[in-house]
């Protein structure tokens, strides 16, 4: 390697980026919310899989891996870890005894208040600087962007 790659943004953009400053939120948003979690052994993978549940409790495995955007293998074995921690139970579907549906168990209620905590603490540190109107139109703007994406998605 030669080490003179040029890349066509040039570098003093790149950090200003909207998509790289997307991806670093959302790598931050994980790491904050791994080490407030770490004490109940909750991670922010093994929550993305939880809160799709809270919206679509006794999803199948499949349709897990679909609202995640994420491959059934990596959703697999995440549902394995939450399953082996008594985080969620999974049961045949009654129609297809080879589709396992997945339904939450009472231990997420147990650390609700914790967690509620945790998420609306890790909100209020990343819009702190943002006053009302500027947040409205970042997350206006953000809705329409995710329905842009999902769109061409599909």
């Amino acid at each position: 390697m030669s080490g003179n790659f040029q890349f066509s943004i040039p570098p003093d953009q790149v950090e200003t980026e909207f998509s790289v400053l997307i991806f670093d939120l959302y790598l931050l948003y994980r790491k904050y919310f791994n080490r407030q979690m770490k004490g109940m052994s909750l991670t922010s993978v093994q929550w993305q899989v939880l809160s799709s549940l809270v919206r679509n409790d006794g999803i199948t495995q499949t349709e897990v891996a679909d609202l995640l955007n994420k491959g059934k293998s990596p959703v697999g074995k995440t549902l394995d870890s939450l399953e082996s921690a008594g985080w969620i139970v999974r049961k045949p579907n009654s129609k297809d005894r080879r589709v396992k549906n997945v339904f939450l168990t009472d231990k997420l209620q147990a650390i609700d208040p914790e967690l509620t905590n945790v998420l609306s603490d890790m909100n209020r540190v990343a819009e702190a600087d943002l006053d009302d109107a500027s947040l409205g139109q970042v997350k206006s703007g953000l809705v329409v962007m995710r329905e842009n994406l999902r769109r061409a998605l599909t």
